[in-house]
């Protein structure tokens, strides 16, 4: 299941998760606050290398951070809730 987040909403939504401060993860990704915000307002233009240590940052897959799903996550949901439906 997919949110309505944009991916740069998911990715401030990581941030203040992980209590990161803009400062913070740029950073960390060794970019400027700046292209990060840049990044966040127009995802297309991420780098492929950013974009793996933002998921790396953020104990995330790429699937979610692009479309808000995580398929391993919501199969571990969808074999709970069949199981639970035999009982």
């Amino acid at each position: 299941m997919s949110d309505d987040l944009t991916i740069g909403e998911r990715i401030t939504h990581c941030q203040e998760k992980y209590h990161m401060t803009p400062d913070d993860l740029a950073k960390r990704l060794e970019i400027s606050k700046n292209t990060l915000n840049g990044y966040k307002k127009d995802p297309d233009k991420i780098p492929i290398g950013v974009f793996r240590r933002m998921c790396k940052l953020f104990n995330c897959k790429t699937e979610y951070l692009m479309d808000g799903t995580d398929t391993a996550a919501e199969y571990e949901n969808a074999v709970r809730l069949i199981r639970a439906s035999f009982k």
